[in-house]
């Protein structure tokens, strides 16, 4: 009989058993990125109408959101370890994406997150979001795929 383990009940002693440690997102490194790329007033911008925006009453409305993504950060975590690389990085999460929209949107989601797209509005088994955008700017997931490793050698 295997012995019941959870994280949640996990000491110091036994951490290793959790797995690897991942780098944390460093939020002043971001903000100076995005700063960067898009200039301190579009941030500044952004910030404003997030703040301004009224909060959702329905919990299972802010719960859902992260559904469409939890097959690609597997992706993505997948492609950087196979890198060699100790944390997910921008083009390691864009693969990821890229990988996760080759198959109908709902592959591999248990009930509940099938009924989580129910009430996104999005049809399951259909085409993924990601792939209507990248063929509605006239590529391919291929093509989107060989430039990112491209970037990434």
């Amino acid at each position: 009989m295997e012995p019941f383990w959870s994280p949640v009940v996990a000491t110091v002693g036994n951490q290793w058993q959790i797995g690897p440690r991942r780098e944390r997102l460093n939020a002043k490194e971001v903000l100076r990125r995005a700063e960067e790329t898009f200039g301190a007033e579009a941030v500044d911008d952004a910030r404003s109408r997030v703040a301004a925006r009224k909060r959702r009453t329905d919990p299972k409305a802010l719960c859902d959101r992260p559904v469409l993504i939890k097959r690609a950060l597997e992706y993505a975590i997948a492609h950087a370890e196979q890198r060699g690389r100790p944390s997910v990085g921008h083009v390691d999460a864009l693969l990821g994406l890229i990988r996760d929209a080759e198959d109908p949107i709902g592959t591999g989601m248990s009930h509940r997150g099938r009924a989580a797209l129910d009430r996104l509005g999005l049809r399951n088994n259909g085409p993924h979001p990601v792939r209507l955008i990248i063929e509605a700017a006239d590529r391919s997931l291929d093509n989107v795929r060989a430039t990112l490793l491209a970037v990434d050698e």
